[in-house]
């Protein structure tokens, strides 16, 4: 009887340290540093949204200049693509209790889990709030609203028309 249970505990200890190689692990916490933590906190207080999907893209440009568009909606703003090319993202940070999906522009090279993105609401319409692109050239940071903006691609021009 000594030995059964000794081998039944053996056999547990064997199970429990086994470390399937087919699972695919889950998302990744990141922290933001304090300066976009701060500027990601305003954003999310700015129209407040209490089911909202909310995602953060970074787009680096050069080694000079980065973009980081942050988004809040009732759908993913890349979701059409991302469920299409199976491209989930594998990163998240956690600000003002919400949890905001991070995008990398590597979401190709890395397997995740696929029941990350979904309708927040359900909803068929995908309705966005304003979207914020801060543009960071030397560590010198410019926000600027835009009503729509696509990440990985170059930003809608803003023009200004002088009066007549």
């Amino acid at each position: 009887m000594k030995n059964f249970i000794i081998l039944i505990l053996l056999l547990f200890f064997l199970y429990s340290c086994k470390n399937p190689k087919n699972e695919i692990s889950s998302e990744n916490y990141v922290e933001l540093n304090d300066d976009l933590k701060g500027i990601v906190a305003r954003y999310i207080n700015y129209q407040p949204c209490s089911d909202c999907a909310y995602e953060i893209y970074f787009n680096k440009i050069d080694p000079h200049y980065s973009q980081v568009i942050l988004y809040k909606g009732n759908k993913s703003l890349t979701i059409n693509e991302y469920e299409k090319n199976g491209r989930f993202p594998v990163i998240y940070t956690d600000i003002l209790d919400k949890k905001i999906h991070v995008y990398t522009g590597g979401e190709s090279y890395f397997k995740a889990p696929k029941n990350q993105l979904r309708d927040v609401n359900g909803k068929e319409s995908n309705k966005s709030f304003n979207v914020w692109v801060i543009s960071d050239s030397l560590n010198v940071r410019k926000i600027d609203t835009l009503d729509y903006a696509y990440p990985f691609l170059p930003l809608p021009v803003k023009r200004e028309f002088p009066p007549f």
